[in-house]
Protein backbone atom coordinates (compact mmCIF):
# COMPACT_ATOMS: atom_id res chain seq x y z
CA UNK A 1 0.00 0.00 0.00
CA UNK A 2 1.32 3.65 -0.57
CA UNK A 3 3.00 5.41 1.98
CA UNK A 4 1.46 9.04 2.72
CA UNK A 5 3.65 12.13 2.58
CA UNK A 6 1.25 13.79 4.80
CA UNK A 7 -2.24 14.17 6.12
CA UNK A 8 -3.67 15.70 3.95
CA UNK A 9 -2.42 13.06 0.88
CA UNK A 10 -3.45 10.27 3.56
CA UNK A 11 -7.05 12.05 3.84
CA UNK A 12 -7.70 12.71 0.06
CA UNK A 13 -7.51 9.00 -0.65
CA UNK A 14 -9.79 8.07 2.29
CA UNK A 15 -13.06 6.04 1.86
CA UNK A 16 -14.13 5.37 4.97
CA UNK A 17 -13.82 6.46 8.59
CA UNK A 18 -13.51 4.17 11.49
CA UNK A 19 -12.67 5.40 15.01
CA UNK A 20 -11.17 3.30 16.78
CA UNK A 21 -7.57 2.82 18.41
CA UNK A 22 -4.69 0.65 17.74
CA UNK A 23 -5.97 -1.98 19.96
CA UNK A 24 -9.22 -1.55 18.41
CA UNK A 25 -7.54 -2.11 14.96
CA UNK A 26 -5.65 -4.71 15.84
CA UNK A 27 -8.41 -6.90 17.17
CA UNK A 28 -10.58 -5.81 14.01
CA UNK A 29 -7.47 -7.22 11.47
CA UNK A 30 -7.60 -10.58 13.66
CA UNK A 31 -11.13 -10.87 13.59
CA UNK A 32 -11.81 -10.01 9.66
CA UNK A 33 -8.35 -10.62 8.01
CA UNK A 34 -8.98 -14.09 6.88
CA UNK A 35 -12.41 -12.74 5.62
CA UNK A 36 -11.26 -9.58 3.86
CA UNK A 37 -7.84 -8.59 1.88
CA UNK A 38 -6.64 -6.11 4.11
CA UNK A 39 -3.44 -4.26 3.57
CA UNK A 40 -1.90 -2.17 6.54
CA UNK A 41 0.07 1.07 5.22
CA UNK A 42 2.88 1.47 7.78
CA UNK A 43 3.19 4.68 9.29
CA UNK A 44 0.63 7.29 10.16
CA UNK A 45 0.25 10.84 11.71
CA UNK A 46 -0.42 12.87 14.77
CA UNK A 47 -2.43 15.69 13.94
CA UNK A 48 -3.53 18.80 15.78
CA UNK A 49 -7.17 19.77 15.32
CA UNK A 50 -7.29 22.91 17.56
CA UNK A 51 -7.36 24.00 20.95
CA UNK A 52 -10.06 23.87 23.95
CA UNK A 53 -9.38 26.95 25.50
CA UNK A 54 -6.14 28.77 25.53
CA UNK A 55 -4.14 25.65 27.42
CA UNK A 56 -5.46 22.35 25.75
CA UNK A 57 -4.64 21.55 21.98
CA UNK A 58 -6.51 18.13 20.41
CA UNK A 59 -4.97 15.67 18.72
CA UNK A 60 -5.88 12.74 16.61
CA UNK A 61 -3.90 9.58 15.38
CA UNK A 62 -4.66 8.67 11.98
CA UNK A 63 -3.92 5.05 10.81
CA UNK A 64 -4.95 3.85 7.08
CA UNK A 65 -5.66 0.23 5.85
CA UNK A 66 -6.78 -1.01 2.33
CA UNK A 67 -9.24 -3.26 3.04
CA UNK A 68 -10.92 -5.24 -0.10
CA UNK A 69 -9.87 -2.29 -2.25
CA UNK A 70 -10.63 0.50 -0.22
CA UNK A 71 -8.61 3.41 2.08
CA UNK A 72 -10.16 2.79 5.24
CA UNK A 73 -9.20 5.52 8.09
CA UNK A 74 -8.64 4.56 11.45
CA UNK A 75 -8.86 7.49 13.86
CA UNK A 76 -8.78 8.06 17.54
CA UNK A 77 -8.01 10.81 19.69
CA UNK A 78 -4.29 11.38 21.97
CA UNK A 79 -4.39 13.94 23.76
CA UNK A 80 -5.10 14.56 27.37
CA UNK A 81 -8.66 16.62 26.82
CA UNK A 82 -10.70 15.80 23.68
CA UNK A 83 -13.31 17.69 21.50
CA UNK A 84 -14.77 14.74 19.91
CA UNK A 85 -16.90 17.57 17.55
CA UNK A 86 -14.24 19.22 16.96
CA UNK A 87 -12.10 16.05 15.52
CA UNK A 88 -15.39 14.92 13.80
CA UNK A 89 -15.35 17.93 12.09
CA UNK A 90 -11.55 17.97 11.41
CA UNK A 91 -12.47 14.74 9.70
CA UNK A 92 -15.26 15.89 7.83
CA UNK A 93 -13.69 18.60 5.96
CA UNK A 94 -10.37 16.71 4.94
CA UNK A 95 -11.85 13.93 3.51
CA UNK A 96 -14.01 13.88 0.56
CA UNK A 97 -15.33 10.41 -0.32
CA UNK A 98 -17.81 9.66 2.83
CA UNK A 99 -21.37 9.46 3.41
CA UNK A 100 -23.58 8.47 6.31
CA UNK A 101 -22.10 5.11 6.39
CA UNK A 102 -19.22 5.39 6.25
CA UNK A 103 -18.22 7.10 9.38
CA UNK A 104 -18.47 4.56 12.09
CA UNK A 105 -16.81 2.82 15.36
CA UNK A 106 -15.33 -0.11 15.62
CA UNK A 107 -18.31 -1.15 17.23
CA UNK A 108 -19.94 -1.13 13.09
CA UNK A 109 -16.74 -2.23 11.75
CA UNK A 110 -18.82 -4.69 10.19
CA UNK A 111 -20.72 -2.14 7.83
CA UNK A 112 -17.70 -1.07 5.96
CA UNK A 113 -16.88 -4.67 5.13
CA UNK A 114 -20.08 -5.31 3.90
CA UNK A 115 -19.77 -2.08 1.70
CA UNK A 116 -16.72 -3.27 0.17
CA UNK A 117 -17.18 -6.86 -0.07
CA UNK A 118 -17.11 -8.02 -3.81
CA UNK A 119 -19.67 -10.41 -3.41
CA UNK A 120 -21.97 -8.23 -1.28
CA UNK A 121 -21.60 -5.29 -3.92
CA UNK A 122 -23.90 -6.48 -6.44
CA UNK A 123 -26.60 -7.65 -4.25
Amino acid sequence: MKRYQDSDEMLSAVDYVVEANSFEQLTLWKDWNNRVEWEDCRGGFGVHVGDVGDLFPVWISLLVAKINGKVVLFWFPTSMVVDYEMCENYIKRHTVNRSYRNLVDAQNFHNVVHDTDKETQNV
